[in-house]
């Protein structure tokens, strides 16, 4: 026969009534009805269970799942890249880090200190990261504004804090880290689906932490390593009698040149329901755990008994 005709089915592939019934009438010459039926069949021939035919993409935010482009599980946890808005637009960068089988309901939000960035919660000898994922606990540690990954600026500049001579006649830049601090408690929230929060950070992200704790009745509880008095105009002293009694860990050094252990000393004067621990050696920031390692267990598990 120099002629086919094609009859489809009138609910195969999903294919409307309507369409089913031109196309049965169409005849084709046999090696275009080869090609057709091939067309179709390649498009729709399984349907995969879950209202998608096979071979079409869902839409990007179809189920969406924090953790949907993580890495394989390693070492009990898995990693995912994130990144969210400031206050002023500034893109902040981080890395969320869950206990594998899925994000769990609690997440720490990590603040590094000056001249670092959000690696300094995972090193060996004071890994935040994998003591919280122990207790399943999940962390976002972030990159501060001017640090690590998060350098580009709403106007296009790049701007590197830790080496740039700041202008003393113009609004301090570090200032917005308590909204870079803010917007990732929200980001936890909103976005990690954590319906449990919790802030740490060191000297100047401590500082940051405890202002934005003071600013936000949902998180569960902070712990600030080496808070001073003003780091780069984040100035904590008034936030501090705000917190009343709600869990908080100020802990400093007495050998810190910055004098933490007499900042926090002031703080708890005006809060004595504020928790601290004073080192009489350990230096500055995560350095006080490196010098005193079981410390990080006791933080670890106080901050997991809050959430």
């Amino acid at each position: 026969m120099p002629w086919l005709e094609i009859i489809l089915h009138k609910q195969a592939c999903g294919v409307s009534r309507e369409f089913s019934a031109a196309i049965s009438a169409v005849r084709l010459e046999p090696y275009k009805a080869i090609a057709l039926a091939l067309l179709l069949g390649t498009g729709c021939a399984v349907n995969s269970g879950n209202g998608m035919d096979a071979g079409v993409n869902p839409p990007a935010d179809a189920g969406a799942n924090p953790m949907a482009d993580a890495g394989a599980c390693d070492g009990g946890q898995v990693s995912r890249e994130v990144q969210f808005p400031s206050k002023d637009g500034l893109m902040v960068h981080g890395t969320f880090v869950a206990p594998c089988g899925g994000a769990p309901a609690s997440t720490v939000v990590l603040a590094h200190q000056f001249c670092s960035d959000r690696s300094e919660w995972s090193q060996s000898t004071h890994d935040w990261v994998r003591a919280f994922a122990q207790r399943r606990i999940a962390t976002l540690a972030i990159d501060l504004r001017g640090h690590g990954a998060s350098t580009l600026w709403p106007d296009g500049s790049k701007r590197d804090l830790c080496t740039e001579v700041v202008d003393a006649n113009v609004p301090s830049p570090f200032l917005l880290m308590v909204e870079d601090v803010k917007s990732a408690l929200a980001y936890a929230r909103a976005t990690l689906g954590a319906t449990r929060v919790a802030g740490v950070g060191a000297s100047i992200g401590a500082n940051s932490v405890i202002v934005a704790y003071a600013a936000d009745p949902l998180v569960e509880i902070i712990v600030a390593l080496s808070p001073g008095l003003d780091y780069g105009g984040i100035q904590p002293a008034a936030s501090i009698p705000s917190i009343g009694a709600r869990p908080a860990l100020l802990e400093a050094a007495n050998d810190d040149g910055d004098n933490t252990a007499t900042a926090v000393m002031q703080f708890v004067a005006s809060n004595p329901s504020v928790m601290s621990k004073i080192w009489p050696t350990g230096g500055h920031g995560n350095a006080i755990l490196a010098a005193h390692p079981e410390e990080l267990t006791r933080i670890a598990d106080l901050v997991a008994s809050k959430l």
